[in-house]
């Protein structure tokens, strides 16, 4: 939380400075193998997704904090998460959730969710494979409005 705060205060006086409204988003990760912790904090970012071994998906709770570079003074918080062998986190741009479809629905979080319950991802490369698969199911395209960008970690009992 401390280092999103710093950066977002240093943004903020450069895009003051330059009399620009402009901000980006960002999401903060810290792996603590030795206590087995993963502490987020995010920035106007969505939460990831997190794959338990039991294959239980679910976003970890976190207050809504504002994109970096809007106000000067912004309060992020962390969430803490112990990490457990076998469990696999996706983070991903907004691109994903707000895919849409022909009407004009967004997928959202919990379609994203659900989908990944329902494929059962074996391997981290399957849980980002089966999110997009899910999308393009969804949305009955193969073109998005925005970008698109995911990352994995999976953990195993060696790194822990």
């Amino acid at each position: 939380a401390l280092f999103l705060s710093n950066l977002n205060r240093q943004l903020w006086g450069i895009f003051d400075r330059a009399n620009l409204t402009m901000f980006t988003t960002a999401c903060y990760v810290y792996f603590d193998l030795q206590s087995r912790r993963l502490t987020i904090t995010t920035a106007g970012h969505p939460a990831p997704i997190i794959l338990g071994a039991d294959g239980v998906a679910f976003q970890p709770l976190m207050r809504r904090s504002p994109a970096l570079g809007l106000l000067e003074h912004s309060a992020y918080r962390e969430s803490d998460i112990a990490l457990e062998p076998g469990m696999k986190l996706m983070l991903f741009t907004d691109g994903l959730p707000e895919a849409r479809n022909r009407e004009g629905d967004e997928m959202g979080a919990q379609r994203i969710l659900d989908y990944l319950q329902q494929s059962t991802p074996q391997n981290i490369k399957e849980m980002l494979d089966f999110a997009l698969a899910g999308m393009h199911s969804f949305t009955q395209s193969p073109e998005q409005d925005d970008d698109i960008c995911l990352v994995g970690v999976e953990f195993t009992e060696e790194i822990l």
